[in-house]
């Protein structure tokens, strides 16, 4: 009988320690799931991170090339600017000139 009363301890024991070795399980494969689940989400959101910089380094340097372009227009027309204002300082430096002249008192 006290052995029996022994071995239905041990059994019990046995049973309660199986038990909360089955629900620490079951709470870490739920950790472990959730675990899987937000590495995947990171996954992802690397993924679409390197896409996004990937396609800000395409347009800044479509920008960039943009820019380049319009400098160089830019420039064009700068030289015509100044090549006009050159001519048109000469022949407001003549006009004056000649006016000046005009007005003069002649000897």
């Amino acid at each position: 009988m006290e052995e029996d009363l022994k071995f239905n301890n041990w059994k019990q024991f046995i049973e309660d320690t199986l038990a909360d070795v089955a629900i620490r399980q079951q709470a870490s494969e739920k950790r472990m799931d959730r675990f899987e689940r937000n590495l995947v989400r990171l996954a992802r959101l690397g993924r679409r991170a390197r896409s996004d910089v990937k396609l800000r380094q395409e347009e800044y340097e479509r920008r960039q090339a943009e820019h380049e372009q319009w400098q160089r227009e830019n420039e064009k027309w700068q030289a015509i600017i100044d090549r006009n204002m050159a001519e048109i300082t000469d022949k407001l430096n003549g006009l004056i000139g000649h006016v000046q002249n005009q007005n003069s008192p002649q000897q």
